[in-house]
């Protein structure tokens, strides 16, 4: 009988390593997530600008053959 409490005890043992383990990767992949999640609205944010520039490049585009064809 004690060496079943002892086998069931170290059984808890076990598995309560293999529960810490499994918390620290969720930790470790929710972290790596919120990387992915940062660096892909950047680069939206980027995209944004670029279209935003291109906009207005384009409208100074049509202002200076505007001018030129007076």
């Amino acid at each position: 009988c004690k060496a079943f409490v002892d086998r069931i005890a170290e059984f808890q043992k076990t598995v309560g390593g293999l529960i810490e383990l499994v918390d620290q990767l969720a930790k470790a992949a929710e972290s790596e997530k919120m990387k992915a999640i940062g660096a892909r609205n950047l680069l939206k944010s980027i995209a944004k600008q670029r279209e935003a520039q291109e906009q207005q490049l384009q409208a100074l585009i049509a202002e200076k053959k505007m001018q030129l064809e007076r």
